[in-house]
């Protein structure tokens, strides 16, 4: 949709001119997009009709000419939101915690949303030697929000009445156009581009109206001005479906580098964590590895555009070790980093293919019921908040027998399915990456021999830098004896068993202790099938649990009353005899916590409290036989949530 906002034209010429320029003497952050195309900008942002800020200060009289480009833009923004109106349903369009209707339409969306605003400067030079063959700048995405309102973009300098770039749009049938959006004809318009958020919560009538995708292809040699507004939602209105979290939550998240949470931003590609990751960025960092990260490569040598041309390569981008671009353009997670690359494409390492459900049906089941344990915990990877559409899903299980002396346990650590790797350790209180980083661990690698490394091993997780490549012959001093990997002959299941009298050398095993552990398990890659093993072998379910391995349950018990506060060991009632499975035979339940409610204590009760934690229980729990149904309840587990970021193990 276009807006005809009438002698506008003047006023955006000049404005785009002078962004173009400032970007250049501001020294503004710098993008480096699919194609090659090198993005600067000058972000700013408008809280309920209120506008911030640009990144940059731009002078000589240019900083009124962009203020008068914004306002005109939100002014149409205003007035298509009030055109838009309420849902069809006459529900309102969203909601906050303590007001349902108040955002009842579209117009106080935009009237009262935490918007996102950009002046762009494109320029992609013309490099025959890449062959990128026609590759988009952006290809076709659809953002997140209301909608975003855009004006004509501008080729700023000589070439100025030429076109630098074309913009096409998806339709209905899957064909696609290109759409003359920088022509004279509109030349006082302002666009309108539905997001995602039109079918998600403005309308009430799905379909009725569609965001069309839509992608950039840059034309090499010119250079090109944009401005746009992204219409975001209030940040105190509930995200419709998110568990109660509100759009700031996400918003925040996907600041702070959350990959899952980048993923709301849009239906193709994590464009918007781009944009809003790219307005924190210095002008001597690039968006890599859902960051900003300074230009210093793999290998911590200062790296820049200039220095990349002078060493004969095409430009700075955010590449793996092989430089590899990022597939998203930094949206990715792995041991990304800035470096110089004539790559203009990602090739990724094929997957493993996955157990054959047919052949492995029961085969776990029926491994973790032959041998008996005195306790042990469902290992549930949990979905975080905004993750709606995933639900919490049961891997595998740890399960352990303390020694007679109780001065070390017997551990066997089990995965349902084919694995890469898996891995359990504790958790370094304080540490990056959620408590990662620094911790000692115990990891299972089924095909380690190809890459002389062992099938079962103590590592230390190096205190700064996550990629296995850094601590891969980290010892952590573990007490580890009888360490046995089992791979199902079918990859139905990856089973270690283990004697642990030490974590690490910092860590001697204490069976009185609430010990929180970490643990991650890949299910996608492998030594032998990929390259970038060392570098990413990312994780697929990954979790936090603490453990007293003197309980059965693995319960963790802190008394109120205790000076320090601290944690202590439950009293262990008797194990039940029955199978991790559920089926009968003499064996020991590993058990879950049923989660119930404090009652009341009696009139004259001792006056102490226990409180579990990490798993709330009764004082007294019961034995729960882990049967299938259970296994995948999340309301019947409570496993530590991870605060994640997307680079722990």
């Amino acid at each position: 949709m276009a807006i005809d906002v009438p002698g506008l034209g003047a006023t955006r010429r000049r404005a785009l001119r002078a962004a173009h320029a400032c970007v250049g003497r501001a020294g503004a952050p710098a993008a480096t997009l699919d194609d090659g195309t090198v993005r600067r900008s000058l972000a700013g942002g408008v809280a309920r009709g209120v506008h911030g800020p640009l990144t940059a200060a731009c002078g000589d009289g240019a900083d009124a000419d962009l203020e008068a480009l914004r306002a005109e833009t939100f002014a149409a923004a205003r007035a298509f939101g009030d055109r838009l109106g309420g849902r069809a349903d006459g529900a309102p369009v969203l909601a906050t915690s303590g007001d349902p209707r108040a955002y009842a339409t579209a117009g106080d969306v935009v009237a009262a949303g935490d918007h996102l605003d950009h002046f762009h400067s494109y320029r992609k030079e013309a490099s025959p030697a890449a062959g990128d063959g026609g590759v988009a700048a952006i290809d076709f995405h659809v953002d997140q929000g209301l909608f975003v309102a855009f004006t004509p973009a501008l080729a700023v300098g000589a070439a100025e009445q030429a076109e630098a770039a074309e913009f096409r749009v998806r339709f209905r049938d899957g064909s696609d156009a290109a759409m003359r959006t920088d022509s004279a004809e509109y030349d006082d318009a302002v666009f309108v581009a539905l997001g995602d958020g039109v079918d998600r919560y403005a309308t009430g009538e799905p379909g009725a109206l569609r965001a069309a995708p839509h992608a950039l292809t840059m034309f090499p040699g010119v250079d090109r001005a944009w401005y746009g507004l992204m219409v975001l939602p209030p940040n105190d209105a509930l995200a419709p479906g998110l568990r109660g979290a509100t759009f700031g939550d996400v918003r925040a998240a996907i600041e702070a580098g959350d990959g899952g949470a980048a993923a709301l931003g849009c239906s193709a590609e994590s464009h918007v964590a781009r944009e809003l990751a790219e307005a924190q960025c210095a002008a001597d960092e690039m968006y890599c590895w859902y960051r900003c990260m300074p230009w210093t490569n793999h290998d911590g040598d200062a790296v820049s555009p200039e220095i990349c041309a002078d060493a004969g390569y095409d430009r700075l981008a955010c590449t793996d070790i092989f430089r590899q671009p990022s597939p998203n353009n930094g949206s990715d997670h792995g041991d990304y980093y800035p470096q110089c690359t004539s790559y203009t494409h990602y090739t990724a390492p094929p997957s493993i293919a996955p157990e054959d459900a047919d052949a492995c049906a029961g085969a776990y089941d029926a491994h973790v019921a032959a041998s008996a344990y005195a306790g042990g915990v469902v290992l549930v990877n949990q979905p975080r908040a905004w993750e709606h559409w995933l639900q919490p899903t049961t891997v595998g299980s740890l399960a352990w027998t303390l020694a007679a002396d109780r001065r070390s346990v017997e551990i066997r650590h089990a995965i349902d399915g084919r694995v890469g790797w898996m891995a359990f350790g504790v958790e370094t209180p304080g540490g990056k990456k959620n408590g990662m980083c620094g911790s000692p661990v115990i990891m299972s690698i089924p095909d380690a021999a190809a890459g002389g490394l062992r099938a079962v091993g103590d590592y230390r997780i190096d205190a700064v830098q996550s990629a296995f490549r850094h601590w891969s012959s980290a010892t952590a001093g573990a007490g580890l004896a009888n360490a046995v990997l089992e791979v199902h002959d079918d990859d139905c299941y990856a089973s270690t068993t283990l004697s642990l009298s030490a974590f690490s050398t910092d860590d001697p095993f204490d069976a009185d202790k609430c010990w929180d552990l970490i643990w991650a398990v890949n299910t996608d890659s492998t030594i032998v099938d990929n390259p970038l093993f060392l570098s990413r072998g990312k994780h697929e379910a990954r979790g936090h649990i603490s453990v007293n391995f003197s309980h059965p349950e693995g319960l963790c018990w802190t008394d109120p009353d205790a000076d320090d506060g601290g944690d202590a060991a439950a009293p262990a009632p008797a194990p039940a005899a029955s199978s991790e499975s559920g089926s009968s035979g003499n064996t020991t339940t590993i058990i879950i916590a049923v989660v119930v409610a404090f009652g009341v204590l009696l009139a004259g009760a001792a006056a102490y409290g226990l409180y579990a934690r990490g798993r709330a229980a009764a004082a007294a729990p019961k034995p729960v036989s882990l049967d299938s149904d259970a296994k995948t309840k999340a309301d019947e587990l409570e496993l530590a949530l991870p605060s994640d970021e997307e680079t722990k193990a």
